[in-house]
């Protein structure tokens, strides 16, 4: 079971990604487009930690509001410190 934290984020997000159907679309025509049930919607919209991760995506691209799983972790600065502290390091022969 998720931790609190995760479960209150989920139902945050399924309440925004609601708000945001409400504007656009019926919920029928946005489970139609996003290519889900409109059981997995009202799923989403409830925040439910059981969905697929794929499932919020497709709901977000279909309201238009971008892919936003792209962007996590890119910025990171220990991420990007310890990748490039890992990079092979170039080694020159002596030319001896």
């Amino acid at each position: 079971r998720p931790s609190f934290a995760v479960e209150e984020s989920l139902v945050a997000l399924g309440h925004n990604m609601k708000v945001a159907r409400l504007k656009r679309a019926s919920q029928n025509v946005l489970a139609e487009r996003a290519g889900v049930s409109l059981s997995t919607l009202c799923k989403i919209e409830n925040g439910n930690g059981g969905v697929a991760i794929a499932s919020y995506a497709a709901v977000l691209l279909a309201l238009d509001l971008g892919t936003p799983f792209a962007e996590i972790g890119r910025s990171d600065p220990l991420s990007l410190a310890l990748e490039t502290e890992t990079l092979p390091k170039r080694i020159r022969k002596s030319g001896k």
